[in-house]
């Protein structure tokens, strides 16, 4: 494992009981903060559920062919799941260009991993946009969407969250999300979260490790 591996219990404490970091280069933040009234008492209700069952949360999103992707399309492989948009300046095609030179860097038999792109802009990705961008990464990579408030939820259940930051009537906007991966084994069990700045060959190596792990003598 590399340094920027955390074990399960303190990933998924760092996750879901305290932090999350901000694209936007926001202070860190808990991933609940700033919601009022019954949206407050789900977001609790859904940390509770995750920091106790740790496991990938129930989900359906939208691919850009209309397909609906639910977590139980991801059972048996290794997953990724990042939060991001098309329009993102930074963060999200560094991630999906790592991610894709992380997977081309794995041997022909490593089909069990995938990685998932949930798009929390609605309102620009939209099918066709979605389906563009996802054509410059790596095929292992879905991509999913809904409306404003199901992709709310959505954040919320994986146990974080974003903010639309400017005008988006104008469509002069720009998200602050998190910057780290959640990564999950073919169990649907959380592993850990991996940060912004890690390589490409570090993941490649970490997967690797993953897929056939060594045997202790």
């Amino acid at each position: 494992m590399f340094h920027w591996l955390l074990n399960t219990a303190n990933a998924w404490s760092l996750l879901l009981a305290a932090l999350t970091v901000f694209a936007g280069a926001l202070p860190v933040v808990d991933a609940f903060a700033h919601v009022d009234g019954p949206a407050a008492k789900a977001g609790v209700a859904q940390r509770s559920r995750l920091l106790t069952e740790r496991r990938m949360p129930s989900f359906q999103v939208q691919d850009p062919s209309g397909r609906a992707l639910t977590e139980k399309d991801f059972l048996g492989q290794w997953t990724y799941v990042f939060l991001g948009y098309t329009s993102c300046p930074d963060a999200c095609p560094t991630t999906l260009a790592t991610l894709t030179q992380a997977f081309d860097g794995l041997p022909a038999d490593a089909q069990r991993i995938r990685a998932l792109f949930l798009s929390v802009d609605p309102q620009r990705d939209r099918p066709e946009v979605l389906s563009a961008y996802l054509a410059n990464f790596s095929n292992r990579i879905s991509a999913g969407s809904g409306s404003p408030a199901h992709m709310t939820a959505t954040a919320q259940a994986f146990g974080m969250r974003f903010d639309v930051v400017g005008d988006t009537r104008s469509g002069n906007y720009a998200i602050d999300h998190p910057v780290v991966m959640l990564l999950f084994d073919p169990k649907g069990r959380f592993v850990t979260l991996v940060p912004a700045g890690v390589s490409a060959a570090e993941l490649a190596t970490d997967l690797r490790n993953r897929i056939h792990p060594r045997k202790t003598p």
